[in-house]
């Protein structure tokens, strides 16, 4: 697949705002300027679904090659729980034969707490034939967009602000599907030079929308607006549209032979262990939570920078690199 600038420096800044969600919380206990940072990465992961939908949607993946990607992805998450599971219990001293094969199982197929996310990905992979299908009729598509744009944020807010709890409020409440469907709207927009500032406008208001009703904890309709902590919001839909329209207005026409390296996935997947080994582990760097408004960038900083320079010396091992670090989303 041809490389495309604009994508891979999304897939970073969406890498680095999942490793800022992460790191904000080490040992901050309820430390407000903590809560702010870990506010402002609030949209890594529809970042990273919009991203897949650019990339996957209208390429008419044969089926084989789908499923060389799902069974990628079952693989990896595989074998990084069962690593994060055992690692897990030797920290703990476990006596992992006494805990038992079933139980270590079940530890297996639940995943670590930021593996969520492959299972997630994985089940909208398989909606991609349909998807493409339709994608090929553009009213068709557009339809398709709306129709999920109303049941999966417009109707989640409506229900959360009437308090009503019913079928489709259930079954879509957090649907990622709308982000992967826009991926694929968003990349065939032609970017104008106006559109740039705009963008950017947007994406500094919503931020200070999120810190500001994050830290004051405002009881109003901004929360429903804004959402307390899902993405089924106008917001989230507006902010990751926003920064896509951003980051493709100023990367599109750059010279494509700079290229990234494809260290995100790696780096989303071993993050926690780093922080793990750092904080609250084997070198247990205090915290300063006096000074968290400095404390928390630097960790956030240092998390990131182990964890790509981790995943780059372990890319250097053929079979490491081929099927457990380096999946484009």
């Amino acid at each position: 697949m041809k490389k495309v600038l604009y994508l891979d420096v999304l897939r970073y800044i969406a890498c680095f705002f999942v490793v800022g969600i992460h790191t904000s919380g080490i040992d901050y206990d309820i430390n407000i300027v903590a809560n702010i940072y870990d506010t402002m990465f609030h949209n890594a992961v529809p970042i990273f679904v919009v991203i897949s939908g650019a990339v996957n949607i209208g390429k008419n993946i044969s089926f084989n090659k789908l499923w060389k990607k799902i069974s990628y992805l079952v693989l990896s998450y595989m074998i990084w729980s069962t690593i994060y599971v055992v690692l897990y219990h030797l920290y703990h001293k476990d006596n992992l034969l006494e805990i038992g094969v079933v139980s270590i199982f079940k530890e297996i197929i639940k995943g670590h707490y930021h593996m969520w996310f492959i299972p997630m990905i994985i089940a909208i992979y398989i909606l991609i034939p349909i998807i493409d299908y339709i994608y090929n009729n553009k009213n068709l598509f557009k339809y398709l967009l709306f129709i999920v744009f109303i049941l999966s944020v417009v109707f989640q807010m409506v229900s959360k602000y009437k308090n009503v709890n019913n079928f489709i409020r259930n079954y879509f409440s957090e649907s990622y599907l709308i982000y992967f469907l826009l991926g694929a709207y968003l990349k065939e927009i032609k970017i104008k030079k106006i559109y740039i500032p705009i963008s950017l406008l947007i994406v500094i208001f919503i931020t200070f929308m999120y810190v500001l009703n994050n830290s004051c904890n405002i009881k109003n309709i901004f929360t429903i607006w804004l959402g307390s902590a899902g993405h089924s919001t106008i917001c989230s839909v507006v902010y990751v549209s926003a920064i896509f329209i951003l980051i493709k207005g100023i990367f599109e026409n750059k010279d494509n032979k700079f290229v990234l390296p494809e260290f995100t996935y790696g780096i989303y997947i071993i993050h926690p262990m780093v922080i793990k080994t750092l904080w609250t582990g084997f070198i247990n760097i205090p915290t300063i939570r006096e000074f968290a408004i400095i404390d928390v960038p630097i960790n956030i900083i240092l998390t990131f920078v182990v964890s790509l320079f981790v995943t780059f010396c372990m890319s250097k091992f053929r079979v490491l690199s081929k099927y457990l670090l380096l999946h484009k989303y």
